[in-house]
């Protein structure tokens, strides 16, 4: 999810990391990712 957020795309342009933390974390908040994950990922991209 991450990489797909922050990649460039044909139609879109590359999200900045701290915007696709912000998208993931709302969709851990909705229950459809895992936050222990989430976690792991924050500390390796901030």
């Amino acid at each position: 999810m991450y990489q797909a957020l922050t990649e460039d795309r044909p139609y879109r342009k590359g999200m900045e990391p701290k915007q696709a933390i912000d998208i993931i974390e709302k969709s851990v908040r909705e229950g459809k990712v895992s936050g222990e994950s989430f976690e792991i990922l924050k500390k390796a991209v901030l």
